[in-house]
């Protein structure tokens, strides 16, 4: 008795691969079903046909045909948008230790060794905040 000779499909590739079809050749004398087609692609590629049922028996009918494949599709908006929103929240993150460190620099040089007086280390202040806030 032969048994059904069923050839694998390909994988699909990343995003966007294609994708094989099923081979659904049966056995000899019909004994063995068809093969079903290859998985869908990443990123939400679609799956790939089913292989067709096995023959009869000795004499019987032929199998079903094969399963056909489908090409994967583009990578999900969600992903997309995710990716997006993780670069801007790094890049807000950057600027903002960056203004920080401004600000420190210049707090310090409000009071630093030469402010020999309150009213002295006052008036720094005072000027520093007008020029940050724009006043």
């Amino acid at each position: 008795m032969a048994t059904a000779q069923t050839r694998r499909s390909p994988k699909g590739g990343g995003v966007g691969g294609r994708v094989g079809d099923g081979d659904a050749s049966g056995g000899s004398d019909g004994s063995g079903g068809g093969g079903g087609g290859g998985g869908g692609g990443g990123g939400g590629g679609g799956g790939g046909g089913g292989g067709g049922g096995g023959g009869g028996g000795s004499g019987g009918g032929s199998g079903g045909g094969n399963g056909v494949g489908c090409d994967g599709g583009s990578a999900g908006a969600a992903a997309v948008a995710a990716t997006a929103a993780a670069a801007a929240a790094a890049a807000a993150a950057t600027v903002l230790r960056e203004e920080r460190k401004r600000v420190g620099r210049e707090l310090g040089a409000i009071f630093d060794k030469d402010s020999r007086t309150i009213s002295d280390t006052q008036e720094k202040g005072k000027a520093f905040l007008r020029g940050w806030l724009n006043i």
